[in-house]
């Protein structure tokens, strides 16, 4: 075993080191010099790199595009010629901000059959839109979006 002045010695080095360290690599000119260049070779610019939308109206202008991407791809025609309703009807978030929400009713009948905590599932006879009620257990009603073809079970909403 050592004595105290290894131990001196080791406690000077655990706590000499890591400030050397950080003396030796935290220097702005010696990350210019040897961190730098492998940077630029590795990665990108930052410019060339995908940059996802960041407001409201950026996700939804991304979303819009990448709906009539994807019409156009099924409909094999170019994307310039596919006009907004088409992507509207195409389901999913509603993208023109000027048009009115549609208002949530609630068709709930007075008796129902059981409320142990599952879904029930109940069609709305007073709405002639062809929307579904649902019902959680919680007592709370919301709506599945209007389709144009009635088909409301098998409907894609994004």
């Amino acid at each position: 075993m050592g004595g105290p002045n290894l131990e001196i010695f080791r406690f000077g080095f655990y706590m000499f080191f890591p400030i050397y360290a950080m003396v030796k690599f935290g220097d702005p000119e010696w990350y210019e010099s040897y961190v730098q260049p492998y940077k630029e070779i590795l990665w990108p610019p930052y410019e060339s790199t995908y940059q996802p939308p960041r407001t409201q109206t950026g996700i939804k202008e991304e979303l819009a595009r990448m709906k009539a991407e994807r019409i156009a791809k099924k409909t094999g025609r170019p994307i310039e010629s596919i006009s907004q309703d088409e992507i509207d009807s195409e389901g999913g978030v509603n993208l023109n901000l000027n048009r009115p929400k549609p208002a949530l009713t609630s068709s709930i009948p007075s008796s129902s059959p059981s409320s142990t905590g599952t879904n029930h599932q109940y069609s709305s006879e007073n709405n002639n839109n062809a929307s579904t009620t649902k019902m959680t257990g919680t007592g709370t009603a919301w709506n599945w979006p209007n389709s144009q073809n009635g088909n409301v079970e098998g409907e894609r909403l994004v």
